[in-house]
């Protein structure tokens, strides 16, 4: 499953969401990846991936839209500004940083 949420001004109403989710469902579908579409709420939703290999390609290409605020998979956080490294949980491999 990837859950992802829809930045505000995108999806103030689930109709909005229920629309850019049906979009890039059919987009999906069109690059030979198929998933469910599930809308939580207002801005969150879930696609449903049958071949958890995917599920990756699926939050890349989530990403890559400009109306997407952030994507989990696993517990693992990504935002869309970001450089595409999870977010969340930390690894616990980073060292704290020196204050100056």
């Amino acid at each position: 499953m990837v859950f992802f949420n829809v930045r505000e001004e995108y999806s103030s109403t689930h109709r909005q969401l229920t629309e850019i989710t049906k979009n890039w469902g059919n987009m999906l579908l069109n690059g030979n990846l198929p998933v469910q579409n599930y809308p939580v709420s207002e801005n969150r939703a879930i696609f449903m991936v049958h071949d958890g290999s995917l599920a990756y390609e699926v939050k890349n290409f989530l990403l890559k839209q400009p109306e997407v605020e952030s994507v989990t998979i696993d517990q693992q956080h990504w935002d869309a500004d970001g450089d595409g490294k999870p977010t969340f949980p930390p690894s616990g491999n980073e060292k704290p940083k020196k204050k100056k």
